[in-house]
């Protein structure tokens, strides 16, 4: 009967296929079905094992991750970099005197009242004039003082009125009165400011000579960036009415070539 016929039996294809060419296409199919069903399966797992296998190798020889050590830092003590100033040297110049020689004195012998056939005029002879003793130990004439010395003494130098010394070889450097911060006001108020569509900040370097008196020369600008800008400058400075605290050394002033910068914010 046909309820006993199952579809996937061999019964079922024979009855399906009677009278028909048995040789290939569905009927082979179909025969072979569990076979080739169970050929793709452990195909298939051993595939799986096969990538599985390799992936396991190949991990095997990877490098692995280097570890991330924790490496502490200490603060570092702002003293370090402290710089120690050393204290300006003032060289004095000394005067060396050579100890003042005394003269010998020879007193002459009392004077002795005898007769005149007794008196004798003393004259002295060649060899009386050679055998007597030279004072060796006569010293030089000092121009400077009184007396007579044997020793040459040693003049200060005399600084040169008329020389440029820097900021950093005089014993006071120059100052301005009230403060820098007195002299940079009066740079940005007296200063005539070019327009630019944005803020900018304009900043020149400078240099001149503040002389013995106060008053600035020999003005120019090294920082070249604008003729105009250059030009106002020197102009800033000359318009100066306020003079500076000349520099010093060795007690006088002399004339000091100074380097500062200037700093303008445009409008």
């Amino acid at each position: 009967t046909m309820k006993n016929v199952s579809i996937y039996g061999k019964k079922w294809l024979d009855i399906i296929f009677e009278q028909k060419n048995k040789e290939y296409g569905a009927y082979q199919l179909r025969k072979n079905d569990e076979k080739t069903t169970l050929k793709a399966f452990f195909s298939a797992v051993i595939a799986i094992c096969l990538i599985l296998t390799a992936m396991v190798f190949f991990t095997s020889f990877a490098d692995k991750p280097e570890e991330l050590k924790i490496v502490l830092i200490r603060p570092v003590s702002p003293d370090i970099f402290k710089i120690k100033t050393e204290e300006p040297i003032v060289k004095k110049n000394l005067r060396s005197q050579k100890s003042v020689t005394k003269q010998k004195v020879y007193k002459s012998a009392p004077m002795q009242i005898v007769p005149q056939q007794q008196a004798v005029d003393f004259v002295p002879t060649n060899n009386e004039i050679k055998s007597s003793p030279t004072n060796s130990d006569a010293g030089s004439v000092n121009l400077l003082g009184v007396g007579t010395t044997s020793g040459t003494a040693t003049l200060p130098e005399v600084t040169n009125p008329n020389g440029i010394e820097t900021s950093d070889n005089v014993d006071t450097k120059p100052s301005f009165p009230g403060g820098i911060e007195r002299f940079y006001i009066y740079v940005g108020r007296t200063f005539n400011k070019p327009e630019y569509d944005e803020p900018t900040t304009i900043k020149l370097l400078v240099q001149f000579v503040i002389e013995r008196d106060g008053a600035l020369s020999n003005i120019v600008v090294l920082s070249k960036t604008n003729d105009n800008l250059n030009n106002e400058a020197i102009r800033v400075l000359k318009s100066l009415k306020i003079k500076w605290n000349a520099g010093i050394k060795d007690g006088q002033t002399v004339r000091t070539q100074y380097t500062l910068p200037i700093t303008v914010m445009s409008e």
